[in-house]
């Protein structure tokens, strides 16, 4: 990527709503900036070649379809923009709209059945425990809901089209396509303001009055469209009050009740135009814009969710009066004023992090073609492009106010949405969050941590009724009605759904956040009640082995199975290797926090008794770590899921010098698991090889996540991350996956490039995170360190992992570095001060 200098000019350029060019020009110097925006603001030129393009991704056609449309968000409304000519098309997503309502299931008392199915464990009845389990299961979780499509039908477009450019620009978070018809340029800018809560669309002109078109929704869903005022058309729906998952077979999926008490949720999607020379008459068929030069159009949203636990018809929120107020208050300010404003709220987190990996290579073609070729051409700008994406996405869909990252992010069309779009806690929500600390966006955990607030809550009814335990429980599947028991309705696979471990794997992103910040504040007020209570489950569920250890028992290790000893095929036993690396986890960081607060004194030396006797993680005779506390023989020896290595990455009990024979294990377990698998299972791959210092295999599963679309993985048109068909956390895992390969420092101390790939020879970061309130930049050539640059956030000890000695000086001081054992250089830092390390010859 070349760096650039942005300038007001440039803004300015973009403020006015002008062509795509514009926007991706750079600007070396202020007069260059003003000759640029002389030259636009006349906008009468043709484009012949694509602008270039940094941090961008452009095509030169519409999108052919909903995984070609480019995504802009803002934590709260989501929209997918085809970039049509005549017809333009943007499905509209609310991240509260969801199916269901406040649930009135109550678990049953499950202690005497988890007594059998202990029992047929432990007499190693593994199939007939897996049938037993079922008899936990309650209902499915309700599914993530389409809202609307929004239609721009415009008049006057004169065949054929020339110059056509549709762009995402992650720099400023917006979607522009840009086309001529006849002789006039057509310019539509499209963005999602966090601070207006609001969806903007900015269209313009060259010719005077040559806009006419008519705006009007479509949904799914049951709704009804009409005018609302002189400039507004609004459309009013209803939720399903159940929708079952799309792998379910049922004779009535899709449950619209007429009962009062039994109704979904209702929404409002409006959209107001604000034209200064064109004119805007309502009508049954929607908005009729004539005669303009440019027209705003703001899209607002809102549901009547107000809170899992509360009831709809008692409590609800009034989804009119909350859109017209962000109405009213986006249509009292300019476009200008509107665009300024979200850039200004967007960079301020996406700026924070740059990353250098090379010269693009590709950068004259379109994204489709560069994905086509990467294998090829090994594009390092296409590479770093991805790894910004994701940040991007993390910040268009998680922002404080809204609701959490689900499975495909906030963006889907589909009533019946692949997994019903929810939340996956045996690794995708945890996946989701992987790059909010490392890459410096940590404000979007915001809306998780409120969803773990409220699940400790709902947990406590599962952990006690029907696990018999205290604390809260947390299995698989959740939604935003907060289910926390085994989904399955007696029918579901144990190995998928019987599952308690997701509330205590999620406190990993309460105490990471808490690491890198080191905000004590946090730690007491929100994280550390949440995670005492996911502590004093797993001290409730676990039971002694009879050989001097604790289990957890039922136990499976996700979404996989073993053959029997009689040849058949189980999910169910005890200590899979998963669930004592999340407890290990867990205990440990829980008691830390009580030494740092100071607190439950008691708690600290129970989860120190436990944590001691925790079945430990077994080695196969092959040398591998196993996946259950005996070496079955695992159904899919290439299982997409990497349950086992949980305690190598994202955990970290197994380092290279702290559990040598661990480590080795992991490795050998890593291999025997293959280069296969999903687009997210590719992606968590990448880590567990940057762990092991291997960059080029990190690399290889780059490779085969940069390409095509095709069976169990790749990159669609618009890069989402193919499962199949879609899922957001492969994007979200490859990001924290690159910055793993970049730094990492949870061994103990800050290491730089530790899985530095031959692709990427030189290069350069600024911005990621390190464990201790570190912000780190780097610069290499050769493939080797130039000059490490670490500020400190907090103060107090730093410690660097380097294979050789290392000189660091704050400003012209030198510093003094003491040699520790395990290549662990140790220095004093000061809060604000900033260090720079380079390394010996």
């Amino acid at each position: 990527m070349k760096f650039r200098i942005w300038h007001r000019e440039t803004a300015a350029m973009v403020v006015a709503g002008l062509m795509v060019a514009a926007i991706f020009t750079t600007c070396s110097t202020p007069a260059h900036a003003n000759d640029l925006k002389e030259t636009y603001m006349h906008a009468n030129i043709r484009e012949e070649t694509p602008p270039e393009s940094g941090y961008a991704m452009w095509s030169a056609h519409p999108a052919a379809d909903w995984l070609d449309a480019y995504p802009i968000g803002n934590g709260h409304i989501g929209g997918m923009l085809y970039g049509g000519i005549d017809n333009e098309t943007i499905t509209l997503n609310d991240t509260s709209l969801w199916s269901g309502r406040p649930t009135t299931w109550k678990p049953p008392d499950g202690s005497s059945l988890i007594k059998r199915i202990r029992e047929e464990v432990f007499a190693g009845h593994y199939t007939e425990a897996d049938k037993l389990c079922t008899g936990l299961q309650g209902p499915w979780t309700q599914s993530f809901m389409p809202m609307a499509t929004l239609h721009l039908v415009f008049k006057n477009i004169v065949q054929p089209i020339s110059g056509y450019r549709r762009m995402l620009d992650l720099n400023h978070a917006v979607v522009q396509t840009r086309f001529e018809t006849g002789s006039t340029i057509i310019s539509r800018v499209a963005f999602a303001s966090y601070p207006a809560r609001a969806l903007i669309i900015h269209i313009q002109a060259s010719s005077p009055h040559a806009l006419s078109f008519t705006a009007n929704f479509s949904s799914l869903l049951h709704s009804v469209a009409k005018p609302d005022g002189p400039a507004r058309y609004a459309l009013i729906g209803q939720a399903p009050s159940d929708v079952q998952p799309d792998y379910v077979n049922s004779p009535n999926p899709i449950v619209y009740s007429s009962l009062p008490n039994k109704k979904g949720m209702t929404f409002r999607v409006e959209i107001q135009a604000v034209t200064p020379d064109g004119t805007v008459t309502p009508s049954s068929e929607g908005l009729q814009i004539h005669n303009a030069t440019e027209v705003t159009l703001i899209v607002a949203s809102s549901t009547s969710f107000n809170g899992w636990n509360r009831s709809l018809a008692t409590s609800a929120r009034n989804p009119a009066a909350l859109v017209r107020r962000r109405l009213d208050r986006a249509a009292g300010k300019t476009y200008e004023q509107l665009l300024r404003a979200h850039e200004e709220d967007y960079q301020r987190l996406f700026n924070r992090v740059d990353l250098h990996l090379g010269d693009g290579l590709t950068e004259d073609e379109s994204i489709k073609d560069r994905v086509r070729r990467f294998d090829e051409t090994d594009d390092p700008q296409l590479a770093a492009l991805l790894f910004q994406y994701g940040r991007y996405l993390l910040i268009s869909c998680s922002r404080a106010g809204g609701q959490p990252a689900n499975l495909q992010g906030m963006w889907n069309d589909m009533l019946r949405p692949p997994w019903s779009s929810n939340y996956t806690t045996n690794i995708n929500t945890e996946m989701n969050y992987w790059p909010a600390e490392v890459c410096n966006i940590p404000e979007t955990q915001a809306p998780l941590f409120g969803l773990l607030k409220e699940l400790s809550v709902a947990g406590k009814q599962t952990a006690t009724r029907l696990y018999g335990a205290k604390g809260w429980a947390l299995d698989h599947n959740t939604d935003i009605w907060c289910t926390t028991w085994p989904v399955g309705s007696g029918q579901g696979w144990p190995g998928y759904s019987n599952w308690p471990m997701g509330g205590a794997w999620l406190c990993r992103n309460l105490w990471e956040h808490y690491a890198f910040s080191g905000d004590r504040h946090f730690l007491r007020t929100t994280a550390w009640p949440i995670m005492k209570g996911a502590a004093e489950f797993c001290l409730s569920w676990l039971i002694p082995d009879g050989k001097g250890h604790l289990v957890t028992c039922p136990s499976t290790s996700p979404e996989h199975a073993f053959y029997t000893p009689d040849g058949k095929t189980a999910a169910v036993s005890m200590a899979s290797t998963m669930d004592m690396a999340i407890i290990h986890d867990l205990f440990t960081h829980a008691i830390e926090a009580c030494k740092v607060l100071k607190t439950d004194a008691d708690l600290e030396a129970q989860m120190s008794d436990a944590l001691a006797k925790l079945y430990p993680p077994p080695i196969s005779p092959a040398g591998a770590l196993d996946e259950w506390f005996k070496d079955f023989k695992p159904q899919d020896p290439q299982h997409r899921h990497m349950s086992h290595l949980y305690g190598l990455y994202p955990g970290s009990q197994i380092t290279e010098y702290g559990t040598p024979a661990l480590y080795n294990a992991a490795r050998k377990a890593l291999l025997l698991r293959g280069d296969g698998g999903t687009g997210w299972s590719l992606t968590w791959k990448i880590s567990l090889w940057a762990r092991m210092h291997d960059g080029e295999h990190a690399y290889l599963f780059i490779r085969k996540l940069i390409a095509p679309a095709k069976g169990d993985a790749g990159l669609y048109p618009n890069m989402f991350d193919s499962c199949p068909p879609f899922q957001m956390d492969g994007n979200w895992g490859y990001t924290a996956g690159v910055a793993e390969m970049l730094l990492q420092s949870q061994a103990g101390g800050i290491e730089f490039l530790p899985a530095l790939p031959a692709q990427w020879p030189e290069g350069s970061v600024r911005g990621l995170c390190a464990r201790g309130g570190f912000e780190v930049d780097m610069q290499w050539a050769d493939r080797k360190l130039t000059t490490g640059t670490i500020t400190s956030r907090l103060g107090g000890l730093c410690r660097v992992i380097s294979r050789g000695p290392v000189t660091v000086n704050s400003g012209n001081q030198k510093v003094t570095v003491k040699e520790l054992p395990n290549h662990m250089w140790q220095f004093k830092t000061v809060k604000g001060h900033t260090y720079t390390l380079t390394p010996a010859e």
